[in-house]
Formats: structure tokens, sequence, C-alpha cells
């Protein structure tokens, strides 16, 4: 009975041991971790954080209507010192896009380990603005966002004289849909080698002065793009005759010509 009592004794104060030794070892890496955790975030991480922090911004993209001193300046507050590897250019692009609207997109490319370039392209002018008896032409592109102010026209952009607008600002947005409506149109133009020189805006009709000096007259109507192609096909009949147009109404089922 002693020796079973010895025996017992003996084996509880092994398990006990090695129980001590586990609890032990535990404790060790737990430290052992801690220590590992506190030199990545204090050394490694610090390293790391300066190395792929952003030390330059390159834009790429030549613009006219907006200073690239400005566009530099902003992009470099929004990303100088921000880590490259975490960086949502999503929400960058977002802000930088609706700080300057003159630009129709923008793109970032990450160049490692610490340089962003920001791919820059501005909106296009397709036509001048004349409103009133103003003498200020305002550059617009085909959405009829207002790109800003010249003093003089300007070679292929024809100017677009606007009856029914009173009032209009650099940074604006003119009419709904009627710049987009204008690019489509002056495209299909020059898809048969049509320039159109000026437009001048009525109520009911619009009146367009060709690059040869033809007066053109449309409706002011969603038909004006069909018409067109009709336009197309008159021009194409007198230049067969060799008779130049002073005048194509298209406002009525049946075309009105002078020459």
């Amino acid at each position: 009975m002693s020796l079973q009592r010895k025996r017992l004794k003996s084996l509880r104060s092994s398990l006990v041991k090695r129980k001590l030794i586990k609890v032990k070892l535990i404790l060790f890496l737990i430290f052992l971790i801690l220590i590992c955790y506190f030199f990545y975030l204090f050394l490694i991480r610090g390293f790391i954080n300066e190395f792929f922090s952003i030390k330059g911004v390159e834009l790429i993209g030549e613009v006219t209507f907006v200073s690239k001193v400005d566009l530099e300046a902003v992009a470099k507050e929004h990303l100088l010192t921000k880590n490259i590897l975490t960086l949502d250019t999503r929400n960058f692009i977002s802000a930088f896009k609706n700080n300057f609207l003159v630009l129709s997109s923008v793109s970032v490319k990450k160049s490692f380990p610490n340089k962003i370039l920001v791919n820059l392209i501005e909106r296009r002018p397709i036509a001048l603005i004349k409103i009133g008896t103003s003498e200020a032409l305002y550059v617009v592109d085909g959405e009829g966002f207002v790109l800003g102010i010249v003093e003089n026209e300007v070679d292929n952009l024809p100017v677009l004289f606007l009856q029914d607008v009173k009032q209009i600002a650099v940074g604006d947005f003119v009419g709904d849909d009627l710049m987009l409506y204008f690019s489509t149109m002056f495209s299909k133009l020059g898809e048969f080698g049509q320039r159109v020189s000026s437009v001048t805006v009525y109520e009911a009709s619009l009146s367009m002065i060709l690059s040869n000096q033809t007066l053109i007259v449309f409706p002011r109507d969603k038909k004006a793009l069909s018409k067109v192609y009709v336009l197309k096909e008159v021009i194409k009949k007198y230049q067969l005759l060799n008779i130049y147009l002073k005048k194509v109404d298209l406002r009525y089922d049946n075309v009105v010509v002078e020459y």
C-alpha cells in the first residue's frame, strides 16, 4: 500500500512538473511574440511606411483652361506622405475631378516605391458661345461645360448665338443636352466635309452658316439631326450641278432652296 502511494505521488509530481514546463514554454512564446510585434511595430513597420511613403507626384497631360500649378498643389496635398501600398486611388480621382470640372478624365499609376503618376485629359472645346449683346466669347465642350473666355474667335470652332440664355459663367453647364445635340450635329456634318461657322439659336429654329457662307435653317426639335442627311443629298445634288447654294431651309416637308 505504501509503495502504491509513493508511485502515485511520483506520478503526480511528474505531471505537475510537465504542466509547469508547458506553462513556462507558453509564457516564453507569448513574450517572444510580443517582442517580435513591438520590433515590427517600431522598427520594421516604421521603415516600411517611410520606404513606401509617397515623395513624388508627376502630372502628365497638357491643360489650357486650368493652371497646372494649381493642379500640382492639390494633387500633392492629397497624395504626399500617404502610403503608396494602401492608397485608394478611386477616392483621390473622385475628389480631384470634383475640384477641377475642366478635366474629362483622370487616371493614376503607382510607380513603386514612392511616386505617383497622374494622367490628365482636359475637356475638348467644340464651340464658342455668345449671349445677348455681350461681346464675350465663352468656350464650351460637348457636354455644355463652360471652359473659359477668349477675346477672339478660334479657328475651327463655330460660334453659337444663344438668344434665350441670359447669363453664363465659367464653370457653368449650358442648356439641357443642348451642346451634346450640337456636338452630334457638327460631327454628322463633318462626315461629308461641311464645317459650321456659326449658329443662331431661336425658339423654334436654328440658323446655321457653313464655312462657305451657305445659310442652313433647321427646325429646333429632334428631327433636326435626321435632316442632316437630307441636307447631305441636297448639297451633293447642287455640287454636281456646280450651283452655289445661298440658303437651304429644312423646316418643312419639302426642302426650300435658294441659289
